[in-house]
């Protein structure tokens, strides 16, 4: 008999309806109250189920316009785009689900809110909204890279003692100044667009931060795009350990970011505990300068760098605390702005930054930040099991009676016939073959329901090759023009055409000629012959 541990960790009922079941045909003996008890599970409806009752998603099975095994081929295409990097929309699901209703011949609409009742059939999926992903960011995902890191960060931290005290997170942040956040508001039915004033101005503000991985955060880092540092800018800073930088545009140069590192140095010699301090940092440019990486050498400071675009993965700072410190200041230039938006200026980020990251820096969230990239504490399948796995939809294999592999072509109306054939033979069969029978029609069907969704989905895949084929054909410029009509450019096209098909068949005709000639003085020089032929 399973524990009740093992049994009560299985989230899909119907997994421990179909155990618990098991077990009652295995050992009449057994107590149904304590099978009951022991895989969580109402006791009498256990007991109907066990006398032969239908559960209400099998009994309602028959009036679903997809059947069973095509809503399990549409689970294992969500599944399987999503593990490449496209999870799909809602539109896109109801698009699947018309073109299976359709290769079998229905051909009315779907109800408008047919996919909340899937959802509620299939509680393992549910909406919600995506994070965009650049493509490079989802190639550098590599399992075995990203495990070799945290082999590495785990090694490193053994070989020089580095406790949780002493782990730390550092990187840059931007900020457009007079850029708000998109929000929802109240206007009248009658209306059919809302925009929010806003300041609108994008001077760029840089802002480099640093946390512990016990909860701390250091003094701010503020660089400014400007020549001097003004006075009024010390008023609104509560922190008198801020360091205020101008730079000619705004941005970390390589000199900053060791002037930078000095400061963290200064900041955290006091408070070390062993003998080393890590600090965990991107790969950019002022990051590993020679100047930064000599200081960390001759002041026990170990640099260790990310893995290219996996910060969305594995930086504290990007995970769980500059999404909440953004959000934060973008609301408070909404507010501001809410009686008349001026231009954001400096003074008015210092008020505005010093309000958010109150906000954004609260200690749940940076220990969440580092609990949520397996850092601290040590737990890298927080991490590995995030990362895209793809999944290959299962295949029907059918064998003749030979053994020998038979491709069944598959039309629209395959799934019909396959009940119709079925139905037939089970009328004419013993009763003890018919599980078996119907396993096969299972098997069937749900190879129909697959055929029918890879189909769709390598049709997907061809058109997005032709766009890229297409996008490589528009590089080529139409002749010198700098204007030009459309029936001007087709013009110029054809021309172009008709004059690269016309040198093309010079070359032919060259190469042909060519050959010829070289035939006749090979034959010449290796067949003897008198010169009285070729009089």
């Amino acid at each position: 008999m399973a524990s009740d541990l093992s049994t009560k960790s299985i989230p899909d009922i119907s997994t421990r309806y179909t155990l618990a079941l098991a077990e009652l045909d295995n050992d009449s003996s057994v107590s149904l109250r304590e099978i009951a008890r022991i895989y969580d599970l109402p006791r009498s409806t256990l007991q109907h189920r066990w006398k032969g009752r239908q559960s209400a998603e099998t009994f309602h099975a028959h009036r679903q316009r997809l059947s069973p095994h095509e809503e399990d081929a549409l689970i294992r295409w969500i599944d399987t785009m999503t593990a490449w990097g496209w999870p799909p929309r809602i539109k896109q699901l109801e698009t699947m689900a018309k073109h299976l209703l359709e290769a079998k011949g229905d051909l009315k609409p779907i109800g408008q809110h047919w996919y909340k009742v899937f959802l509620k059939r299939h509680p393992e999926f549910k909406s919600r909204y995506s994070r965009n992903l650049n493509q490079d960011r989802k190639d550098a995902g590599n399992l075995d890279t990203i495990k070799e890191w945290f082999t590495l960060y785990n090694s490193t931290r053994i070989q020089y003692g580095i406790t949780d005290y002493d782990t730390y997170n550092m990187d840059e942040k931007g900020f457009a100044m007079g850029i708000a956040d998109s929000a929802r508001v109240l206007i009248r039915r009658s209306e059919a667009q809302a925009f929010s004033v806003q300041a609108g101005n994008q001077d760029w503000v840089s802002v480099i931060e640093c946390v512990r991985s016990t909860g701390d955060v250091l003094p701010s880092y503020i660089i400014f795009q400007g020549k001097q540092i003004q006075k009024a800018w010390l008023e609104p800073i509560m922190d008198g350990r801020t360091t205020l930088r101008v730079s000619d545009n705004g941005w970390t140069t390589n000199e900053i970011g060791c002037q930078w590192l000095e400061a963290f140095d200064r900041h955290t010699q006091p408070q070390l505990q062993g003998t080393h301090r890590l600090l965990l940092l991107d790969g950019h440019e002022s990051h590993v300068s020679i100047d930064f990486i000599e200081y960390c050498h001759t002041h026990n400071i170990i640099a260790l760098c990310l893995p290219p675009h996996s910060t969305h993965l594995l930086q504290p700072l990007d995970v769980g605390i500059f999404g909440p410190l953004s959000k934060a200041y973008k609301k408070c230039v909404y507010t501001h702005s809410r009686y008349g938006a001026v231009t954001v200026g400096k003074l008015d980020f210092l008020f505005y930054y010093q309000q958010a990251r109150i906000e954004g820096f609260s200690t749940q969230n940076i220990l969440s930040a580092w609990r949520s990239t397996g850092l601290v504490p040590y737990n890298p399948d927080v991490v590995v099991s995030k990362l895209p796995r793809p999944k290959t939809p299962p295949y029907a294999t059918f064998t003749n009676e030979d053994g020998v592999q038979v491709n069944v072509p598959v039309t629209p109306h395959t799934a019909t016939r396959i009940n119709e054939v079925i139905s037939a033979i089970l009328s004419g069969m013993t009763p003890s073959l018919h599980a078996r029978v119907l396993d096969l029609k299972d098997t069937a069907l749900t190879a129909v329901a697959d055929r029918t969704v890879l189909q769709q989905t390598n049709q997907e895949l061809l058109d997005k090759q032709k766009q890229q084929r297409r996008k490589k054909q528009s590089r080529k410029a139409v002749g010198k023009a700098r204007v030009l009509t459309v029936d001007e450019g087709r013009t110029i096209v054809q021309q172009e055409e008709d004059k690269k098909k016309e040198l093309d068949q010079k070359k032919e005709r060259y190469h042909a000629l060519r050959g010829k000639v070289g035939f006749a003085k090979l034959a010449y020089k290796e067949l003897a012959m008198e010169y009285s032929v070729f009089m």
